[in-house]
């Protein structure tokens, strides 16, 4: 059974469970979250997704702390729940604390709204948008432009559950929630962020250092919001946690976003590494890296294991290079962890047996290419999702050859590396086609100096952290990268192009610290003019930030 559920396997199988996201929430955030939301005995309370009733139990037991001495909460305390086993476990879970309220089955989403609450608290699900029906798609637009959010399509089932959720508060309401920490950091959570400062006089977050929810890697933030419909919050009081143990004892941080609906992933650096930033931005020594050039995706194949092909397994169905297979830049990253994809490195690539031959027949199939693409469709592979939505179903559309790569699932942080043997590229990585005149210096020099401690810092502020620690960076967070601008590249060419022999021998062996210190001196110290304080900060802050996501992948 999952954590802290009365149910058995058989009643309530994971599978379903991750469907409706039900992820089953400690006793000790339940608690916290109601102590901060829950201010009078009168208070009306309401729960949008109540599970097993870890809030309501929580929200039932303040109400009792603060001087309410009957357990019959049914005028008081309210509870939704979709799934209909949960929710009499839920009321059974209650009956046996010795308490009364209403718990009902149904969709909170559907229910309609009455200001009549003082607080909502919860853990609202976490259903992707491809998981959300056409039919509670239609209910949130509806809700949206009820509430006059400009909600994206592909926002998850969190979003519109903040929105209706604040339909059910009076005015001074208070929200008290456990959210994904996608509320930081994606692109459709920028209204939602928006609504909070404008919709609250006070918005604070709770982050963690460690993983604290038993069932998931997901990074998750605890938001509480104050005096609905008051004055806008003019910024966010963040209080850093290392784990459950900080909470209502670590001193807050102000954190005010740039601008309206800006993320506030920024809000986890100092404000003082911030400022650092910042400044060398406004002096234009650090630019984005879409200053150099655009970013593309990489190929789609839709069945990697059949397109991609060592040389080893096409001479086995002889397909012949040039005619039936061309040179491909394999999944993955690893092997990205270098400056420059160069013809030796592609070719020592080859020798180990990686696939770096892509299936892309010439227009005149060759027999071979006839059999292959045979074999395909006994496979089935035609019958896949992207492979049946082309024409025909075994070319694979290939953006332009970039100049470079940027690896973009990190447990470290980005790099850099130069496509000299200029090969197309599927998409476990990102290209980069540099501007007219910037493509000799982006390849030999970015991928060096783009290796320091400002730029790996702004990464950590742009990207957004996955299970097991990773670090993620989509093209258009990619592209806000701070990176050295292409005037300071210039003046220190020739020291970056001196270190190249070093710089390839640390990456060689993994020594990414020893790198990016030895980079920091030329590019920071020497092309930057940072103090040796300012140094100092931003390396310390990227060890800091870095070490904060890798180690909520160990727990507690």
């Amino acid at each position: 059974m999952a954590y802290r559920s009365s149910l058995a396997e058989h009643l309530d199988p994971a599978a379903a469970r991750k469907e409706r996201g039900a992820f089953f929430t400690p006793p000790q955030i339940a608690s916290f979250l109601t102590s901060e939301t829950i201010l009078s005995r009168d208070d009306r309370v309401l729960e949008p997704s109540c599970g097993e009733a870890e809030f309501v139990l929580a929200a039932c037991g303040r109400l009792r702390a603060l001087g309410h001495e009957s357990g019959q909460f049914n005028k008081q305390v309210f509870a939704y729940e979709l799934h209909e086993a949960s929710a009499r476990a839920a009321t059974a879970r209650l009956e046996r604390a010795g308490f009364s309220c209403v718990c009902e089955t149904g969709d909170f989403l559907a229910k309609e709204a009455t200001a009549s609450f003082d607080a909502v608290v919860g853990n609202p699900p976490y259903v992707r948008f491809q998981g959300v029906s056409a039919k509670d798609r239609l209910r949130q637009r509806e809700l949206a432009q009820r509430m006059g959010v400009d909600l994206s399509a592909l926002s998850s089932m969190w979003a519109p559950f903040i929105l209706h959720a604040c339909e059910f508060l009076l005015p001074g309401g208070r929200l008290g929630l456990v959210l994904p920490a996608e509320l930081l950091t994606v692109n459709y959570a920028a209204p939602i962020r928006s609504f909070l400062l404008k919709s609250f006089a006070r918005v604070s977050l709770y982050t963690f250092d460690v993983n604290v929810f038993p069932e998931v890697q997901e990074e998750v933030v605890l938001l509480v919001a104050k005096g609905y419909l008051m004055d806008p919050a003019e910024h966010l009081e963040w209080f850093q946690c290392e784990s459950l143990r900080d909470l209502g004892v670590k001193t807050s941080l102000r954190f005010t976003p740039k601008e309206v609906g800006a993320r506030w992933s920024e809000g986890l650096a100092s404000a003082s590494s911030r400022d650092v930033l910042d400044s060398l931005a406004s002096q234009g020594s650090l630019s984005e890296l879409r200053c150099w050039g655009s970013l593309t995706l990489g190929a789609v194949t839709g069945a990697n294991a059949y397109f991609s092909l060592s040389e080893e397994s096409a001479a086995q169905f002889g397909l012949v290079q040039g005619r039936d297979v061309i040179p491909l830049c394999p999944a993955g990253s690893r092997h990205l962890r270098r400056r420059d994809l160069d013809e030796g490195a592609f070719r020592s690539l080859s020798a180990k047996g990686a696939p770096t031959l892509l299936f892309a027949p010439s227009e005149e199939l060759s027999p071979e290419a006839l059999a292959y693409i045979s074999m395909g469709e006994k496979m089935q592979i035609d019958k896949r999702y992207k492979c049946r939505k082309r024409s025909p179903w075994w070319r694979v559309p290939l953006p332009a050859v970039p100049d470079a790569f940027i690896t973009y699932m990190n447990s470290f942080g980005p790099n850099i590396c130069a496509n000299s043997v200029s090969v197309p590229h599927l998409n476990s990585c990102h290209g980069i086609r540099f501007q007219d005149g910037l493509k000799d210096l982006g390849t030999s020099s970015l991928p060096i100096a783009a290796f320091n401690s400002a730029t790996l810092l702004s990464a950590e502020l742009v990207g957004r952290s996955y299970g097991g620690g990773i670090q993620k960076l989509e093209p258009r967070e990619a592209a806000k990268v701070m990176t050295p601008s292409p005037q300071i590249v210039e003046s220190i060419r020739c020291q970056l192009e001196s270190m190249r022999a070093s710089f390839d021998d640390y990456l060689e062996s993994g020594d990414f610290e020893t790198a990016v210190s030895a980079v920091d001196y030329v590019v920071l110290a020497q092309g930057l003019g940072m103090s040796e304080e300012q140094i100092q900060l931003v390396q310390e802050e990227f060890r800091r930030v870095r070490e904060r996501r890798k180690n909520r992948s160990r727990g507690r």
